[in-house]
């Protein structure tokens, strides 16, 4: 029984039936019962896994709540699939930090994480940076260019804050997605792509399509997998935990000896974090 790429179990039958065995039926059957039952086995699987050994496994996603045990759990579960996963929270909740660990404890952890972010750059150059360009497509291109596409060949591609792209664009994604293969802007090959798609967003992707802003086919080819990540207001319990691993990274990066007071520590608790 093989979940995404790893194996979670194994069927095993005993023919009782007084009837000749035809094998090319029982192997096809045996397929579909496997395939059938490996979502349920997973959880079974994950459900009876100590409490700690997503932690282990997710070092920096920082946390002892039960919201971030559940964001660790979930991880190990996209990370176990071959499919697109959607990261819904609110800007500097960690979505990128979750989208590298899914990339991390992936079988595509060897190949490369490229990410995008989909706001930051002007809608003409979008399309060139996903999918590749050839030399003179158009002014400034003086060179043929890979897209991330082709850069995250057999690896991960992060497309944070989604929800930014323009209506050709997402038209563009969405006939890549379906069909696994893009177009360079100024070319007319087809060229075969196999990247996962890790996408982020933070406004919920059902509001922008009920407002016409973002296309139903592809909020569903992106929505196969979702993670939702609490902010930090609800889970004031992990502040200690976030603030003393923090404090050691800069600790260690200036050479300081400081150390953060108990009044410091009751502060930041007591703050609302908007």
């Amino acid at each position: 029984i093989r979940y995404g790429a790893t194996i979670v179990g194994a069927l095993w039958c005993r023919w009782s039936a007084g009837v000749p065995l035809i094998h090319q039926d029982v192997a096809s059957l045996l397929g579909l019962a496997a395939t059938a039952a490996a979502p349920a086995v997973h959880e079974v699987g994950e459900r009876l896994k100590a409490p700690h050994a997503c932690a282990s496994v997710v070092p920096d996603l920082v946390g002892a709540s039960a919201a971030m045990e559940g964001v660790r759990h979930a991880v190990m579960k996209a990370a176990a699939s071959p499919f697109p996963v959607l990261i819904e929270g609110e800007s500097g909740s960690g979505k990128e930090l979750v989208a590298h660990a899914i990339h991390e404890a992936s079988i595509r952890r060897g190949r490369r994480f490229c990410a995008l972010n989909c706001a930051a750059i002007a809608d003409e150059l979008v399309e060139a940076e996903l999918f590749g360009h050839t030399r003179g497509a158009f002014t400034g291109a003086v060179a043929e260019r890979l897209g991330l596409f082709e850069e995250s060949q057999g690896g991960t591609l992060f497309l944070d804050e989604v929800a930014e792209l323009s209506a050709r664009v997402q038209a563009k994604l969405l006939r890549t997605l379906q069909e696994g293969e893009v177009r360079r802007v100024g070319e007319s090959a087809i060229r075969k792509v196999d990247a996962r798609i890790v996408a982020a967003t933070n406004r919920p992707l059902g509001n922008e399509v009920s407002a016409g802003r973002f296309r139903n086919d592809l909020r569903y080819r992106l929505d196969v997998l979702r993670i939702t990540i609490p902010p930090l207001r609800e889970r004031l319990e992990d502040i200690p935990l976030l603030v003393t691993h923090v404090w050691s990274v800069l600790s260690k990066r200036t050479g300081s000896r400081a150390v953060l007071s108990p009044s410091a520590l009751s502060m930041l608790g007591s703050y609302d974090w908007p």
